[in-house]
């Protein structure tokens, strides 16, 4: 274990001594590890992580890996690359005209408490229970909603919900957009995939995720279209990423 981990004035428990010395045998692989993974693999909590980090003097546990990596000069391309690897041209310019809204939305959730809200309706709901359960697997706090019940429920938690992720192909669904409003009004993080960065939705979000639609005038998504697929595709990657 070498001194760049921890100051010689700092004392660390023994499960805290655990990550580190994890993460010293690991650096050419840190930036591959999440941080659950990095929970499962030491026997710890993400919150133990997180607080580790701070402990450490970094803001979070992306920060924290970026600086203890000994590839930091590798940029996130070269993942990106290996991920798209064989895809169309098209996915692939989904995927990087994405990637800084991705590294802002990695920082975003990078938090000790971290409580999503996930909203989608019609087509766009399927999509979002998907992202709901998944991430949930990963051992996050996640709520879903499909609009019937989202008023109870996002009102009865809107002082916890730190995020909330809107999916709406057209950016236009006035159910969805009301709770984007509110929760701006409370200071809670706005994340949006929609298929064009000129609609309200998009406009009104932090992190606006664009999906190139091959049927954007189809409001009623009556047509074959490209949107909900390539979405899903890329959900799979931010998940990998992010969680």
């Amino acid at each position: 274990m070498t001194n760049q981990f921890y100051s010689n004035n700092q004392k660390y428990t023994e499960i805290e001594q655990t990550v580190l010395d994890y993460i010293a045998e690991h650096q050419e692989n840190l930036k591959q590890i999440t941080i659950q993974k990095l929970a499962d693999e030491t026997f710890t909590s993400k919150s133990t992580i997180f607080r580790l980090a701070k402990k450490l003097g970094f803001d979070g546990f992306t920060d924290m890996i970026y600086h203890l990596s000994k590839n930091q000069s590798i940029d996130d391309d070269g993942m990106l690359e290996t991920y798209t690897q064989g895809l169309s041209s098209n996915v692939q310019k989904i995927f990087k005209q994405n990637e800084a809204n991705l590294q802002q939305f990695i920082r975003q959730i990078d938090k000790e408490e971290c409580f999503i809200y996930v909203i989608g309706t019609g087509y766009s709901g399927i999509i979002g229970e998907y992202l709901y359960k998944k991430v949930l697997g990963k051992g996050e706090l996640v709520y879903y909603s499909n609009g019937a019940d989202s008023n109870a429920l996002f009102l009865s938690n809107i002082q916890r919900i730190t995020d909330i992720i809107c999916i709406s192909k057209s950016g236009e669904t006035d159910l969805v957009n009301s709770k984007a409003k509110l929760a701006k009004e409370n200071k809670i993080g706005v994340i949006s995939f929609t298929h064009s960065p000129d609609n309200s939705l998009a406009k009104l979000s932090d992190i606006p995720f664009i999906i190139d639609d091959n049927q954007i005038l189809d409001r009623n998504n009556i047509n074959p279209t490209q949107f909900y697929s390539m979405l899903l595709l890329y959900l799979e990657y931010l998940i990998e990423k992010s969680f």
